[in-house]
């Protein structure tokens, strides 16, 4: 809404930093869009057992890796000892589903909302569900895909061991991160 009504980048008296800044706060609320295929590809990847790279090389390894480190080390710098990861991915796993629906309605449907003021009188339901399904319904799909993967290589459908190895600790981790939430 912000982008469409009253848009910092196109606003005057604004430096490119500070169009810069508000434009990241503005994406930040779309995470969730770009976090659901991370959460999809290692259970695509198990399920049909295709790589979502065509293969795995000590360099792609390597590249990860420096990757990896530099994205906590950053974290580390950037919050002056005070970030974690760990709570960054928990919070993503959290919010993941709202802000995809935020996004798509924001996209697709801002003509159709109209704002609703709540009762801050305690919870408007009586019911989590609606708030742990998303995490629910990929620990569900998630615990699927990993028996079908390795009942495949345990019943000698597929040879390849190594392929659902790396897929299958992606889809642990998000388990454990949904399980938290």
């Amino acid at each position: 809404s912000v982008l469409a009504y009253d848009n910092p980048l196109t606003m005057p008296g604004l430096s490119w930093g500070q169009r810069l800044c508000y434009f990241g706060t503005m994406i930040n609320w779309c995470g969730g869009v770009f976090k659901l295929p991370s959460y999809l590809t290692p259970l695509l990847m198990l399920f049909t057992g295709v790589p979502p790279v065509r293969q795995f090389t000590w360099f792609l390894a390597g590249l990860m890796s420096v990757y990896m480190l530099c994205s906590i080390y950053g974290v580390t710098y950037i919050s002056n000892g005070y970030g974690s990861v760990w709570y960054s991915e928990l919070f993503t796993m959290a919010s993941f589903w709202t802000q995809v629906r935020g996004t798509m309605r924001a996209i697709f449907w801002r003509k159709f909302q109209k704002f609703i003021v709540t009762s801050k009188r305690g919870r408007q339901s009586k019911s989590i569900w609606p708030f742990v399904r998303p995490q629910l319904i990929l620990i569900v799909i998630s615990i699927l895909a990993l028996v079908w993967a390795w009942s495949r290589v345990v019943m000698g459908i597929s040879d390849d061991v190594f392929k659902p190895v790396l897929a299958s600790f992606w889809a642990l981790f998000h388990i454990l991160l949904a399980y938290l939430v």
